[in-house]
């Protein structure tokens, strides 16, 4: 019997593009071969990045297991664990039992089974290996249902403890198995970290809710420093009762401290969605407002600080201003090249579509230092040199007459992309083919899909089809949305495209990458 069809269609990507005729040969002698360990091995030979191998399929972990077992190349048991490592299924767990047993490449062994279950035992090698060794022997039957068990004796502890230690609670709560009741234990505990300081490292998955969750942290005493090293924590889906929050937190501080504390404040990036719409509460902002021009008073501030409090000023000046008005405020404030160029970026980041030619307008005024090109990184638009104002002017006037879908279909036939049939009709098969040429990109030496103009081309499916997929309008999210990847975004695509029935069929295998995605949305 040949080789699996996982194994194959990986062969037949590596072969399409390999360039050593040898290899090649190779490639194709071991498609036709019965010995799927050999094959595995050879894989892991060619100097394929392991995290851009597919997920094997079940039947081939038995042969990994084997090649790990027999092989007398210690680079290639490593290779092989990692690979094991990167892709964890508790179908492994009796493999890699057999291994623990057997004292072959113990460490990695539990490794894996720490990442399997979400419990890290930060305890000594040998104790590690005795605990996995002991619940096989005692409870091997239930394998399957470990991570529950696991996660509950965690929570049982956490619950009962005096005190409670970060990692322990991190553990907790990153664990898949953890449930709303669960979260609570987690969230109750953590007034019982000690030592207090390690609270900066709370690491809640999904972040703490303000809306819903911020009472858990009311009890906590904290420096006001260590106050402002828990904003990244927060799930920031009422910014009011946050602001508020930290006022209140702030208060018994001194006067130079609230100063820091509110400049850094403002520096999150939902402060800039919460000003937005100009409809802030004065009576929260004006003594906010009062505390920062006292803080830049100070002779005592440094620059560098200073920098952050008067932009933290100008984001409350330009509280429901338009783009042209910001930006204006950004050319005249007293500040570094430096920290005049963050803000400018912060501003033009945030902007929509609509708001394209406004930005243009000033961007020869924008600081020297700025080096952001927000037209292709933003919008995917195949334009990377906005420096010349000739450019700039041909921008703004196609932007202000033409519709999205004629904007985009612009840019991209002058770059070169070939996206319409005879009739100048959209060629649903030329997209198609062309995202998936730069999804599988990585695999010859890239770390992510290309983006000369694969957004461009989603930009104009979604303009096509009148809707976004369920993702946010830009690829860059600066108002504290969510965010998904450009690969994701073209899988997607793909993906409607398939069923939607507007492509013709391909025999070609799939590429390994198109299968990863799919087993990981799917």
């Amino acid at each position: 019997m040949p080789i699996s069809d996982d194994l194959d269609a990986l062969l037949a990507v590596m072969e399409a593009k390999e360039f050593d005729l040898q290899i090649i040969a190779q490639i194709k002698q071991l498609r036709t071969s019965r010995d799927k360990t050999s094959a595995w091995k050879i894989i892991l030979t060619f100097d394929v990045p392991i995290h851009q191998l597919p997920e094997p399929p079940k039947e081939a972990y038995a042969e990994i297991i084997k090649a790990i077992q027999q092989s007398n190349d210690a680079n290639i048991q490593m290779q092989l664990m990692n690979y094991l490592s990167r892709n964890p299924s508790l179908e492994l767990v009796p493999h890699l039992m057999k291994l623990l047993k057997q004292s072959v490449n113990q460490r990695e062994v539990v490794s894996v089974l720490e990442t399997l279950y979400a419990y890290p035992n930060r305890v000594s090698y040998e104790k590690q290996k005795d605990y996995w060794l002991n619940l096989w022997q005692q409870d091997s039957l239930n394998y399957q249902k470990w991570g529950q068990k696991l996660l509950q004796e965690k929570l049982t502890a956490i619950k009962t403890c005096k005190e409670v230690t970060i990692n322990d609670l991190n553990t907790a709560f990153q664990s898949p198995y953890l449930d709303e009741a669960g979260r609570v234990i987690c969230l109750d505990a953590i007034s019982k970290i000690k030592p207090t300081r390690n609270i900066r490292r709370l690491n809640p998955t999904q972040g703490i809710s303000v809306e819903k969750e911020l009472n858990y942290l009311e009890p906590l005493k904290l420096t006001y420093r260590e106050w402002i090293e828990l904003l990244p924590l927060f799930k920031v889906n009422a910014p009011e009762k946050l602001l508020v929050f930290y006022k209140t937190k702030l208060a018994d501080s001194r006067a130079k401290e609230q100063g820091w504390g509110y400049a850094k404040l403002f520096q999150q990036p939902w402060i800039n969605s919460y000003l937005a719409n100009g409809q802030s509460d004065k009576s929260i902002i004006n003594p906010i407002k009062k505390v920062l021009n006292e803080y830049l008073d100070d002779k005592e501030v440094p620059e560098r600080e200073k920098d952050i409090a008067v932009i933290a000023l100008a984001k409350i000046e330009n509280a429901g201003k338009t783009l042209e008005e910001q930006l204006k405020l950004s050319f005249q404030i007293k500040v570094s090249d430096e920290a005049r160029a963050a803000y400018q970026k912060e501003l033009i980041a945030a902007i929509s579509y609509t708001q394209i030619s406004s930005a243009l307008r000033d961007y020869s005024k924008l600081s020297p230092t700025l080096n952001y090109n927000f037209l292709q990184a933003d919008f995917g638009v195949p334009v990377f040199d906005l420096s010349d104002v000739t450019t700039r002017t041909d921008i703004i006037s196609r932007h202000l007459t033409m519709n999205t879908s004629k904007f985009f279909s612009h840019y991209l036939r002058e770059f070169g992309v070939n996206f319409e049939d005879d009739k100048q009709k959209l060629d649903f098969n030329a997209v198609y083919e062309m995202l998936e040429y730069d999804l599988c990109l990585p695999f010859s030496g890239s770390n992510a899909p290309r983006n000369f103009y694969s957004y461009g081309l989603i930009k104009m499916l979604e303009a096509e089809f009148g809707f976004l997929i369920g993702f946010h309008p830009k690829l860059n999210c600066a108002d504290n949305q969510p965010c998904e990847s450009l690969s994701k975004r073209t899988f997607s695509w793909m993906r409607y495209l398939e069923q939607q029935r507007l492509i013709v069929p391909s025999n070609q295998p799939r590429s390994f990458l198109y299968a990863a995605f799919t087993s990981s949305i799917n």
